[in-house]
């Protein structure tokens, strides 16, 4: 049976980079948990073979629980701010095989950038609960600080 990977920020800029990604590889089935104000939004829409879970992560956590259970991988694209504990109790509790939280961003000891902090503080909650993980340091993204420099239409 194919593994089973759910994406929860499908229709954000990261989010949906990685969807379409993750849609084009096709080697496992696809789940997208999306809020209600999202479903209609084209990132969602384009993204065909996925199954689309329309649930809000803050909604219930009984809720999350029941749609990670039997996940293989869990990749979370939601902005670093929110409150992503919710969501990672729910997804040990299911016992989801790997957690990808939301990382992305500069890399700093603590105290130097407030965001940063945000972010380790969510990993050392991943860490608490003993949920494998992988965790991306990505640095800074290039595009976004030289956007005219990036170019369009090529792969690595």
């Amino acid at each position: 049976m194919s593994k089973t990977h759910v994406l929860i920020g499908a229709s954000g800029c990261t989010g949906g980079t990685i969807a379409k990604a993750l849609h084009q590889a096709g080697n496992f089935r696809l789940s997208i948990l999306v809020r209600k104000s999202s479903i209609n939004k084209p990132a969602v829409q384009e993204l065909t073979d996925a199954e689309v879970i329309v649930e809000d992560i803050f909604d219930s956590s009984a809720k999350l629980q029941y749609y990670l259970g039997g996940v293989d991988v869990l990749i979370s694209k939601v902005l670093v701010m929110v409150d992503q504990r919710p969501l990672l109790l729910a997804a040990k509790k299911a016992g989801v095989g790997r957690d990808v939280p939301s990382d992305f961003g500069p890399t700093a000891p603590r105290g130097v950038m407030f965001m940063h902090d945000l972010k380790l503080e969510v990993r050392d909650y991943i860490k608490e609960l003993e949920l494998p993980h992988t965790f991306i340091e990505v640095g800074v993204w290039l595009s976004g600080m030289f956007p005219l420099c990036t170019p369009r239409g090529t792969r690595p």
